[in-house]
């Protein structure tokens, strides 16, 4: 049998009720940019479960711009999918 592991930066974006931060005021205050301890809602739940069927471990990060994705003048895109584009990450949710 094959063993092997795989890492996952999972981006997503902070939209209530399926992203949001834990009801933590250190975390309300910081707001992080990832980590899987830091949010919860319906995405980060279904995040967990495929990672525990498919078996592999992953991060959360919000998108760094906040956009779902636009093309640009110059034919390139912001946002998730832009992200995906530019191998920033390979998984969103």
């Amino acid at each position: 049998m094959l063993h092997f592991s795989v890492f996952l930066i999972t981006l997503i974006i902070k939209e209530p009720p399926y992203v949001m931060y834990i009801d933590d005021a250190e975390v309300q205050r910081t707001k992080p940019q990832c980590g899987t301890q830091y949010f919860k809602g319906y995405c980060v739940d279904i995040a967990a479960r495929v990672a525990d069927i498919v078996g592999y471990k992953y991060n959360i990060c919000l998108v760094k711009d906040g956009n779902y994705g636009e093309m640009l003048l110059n034919e390139t895109w912001d946002g998730i999918i832009g992200e995906l584009t530019r191998d920033v990450s390979w998984h969103v949710v």
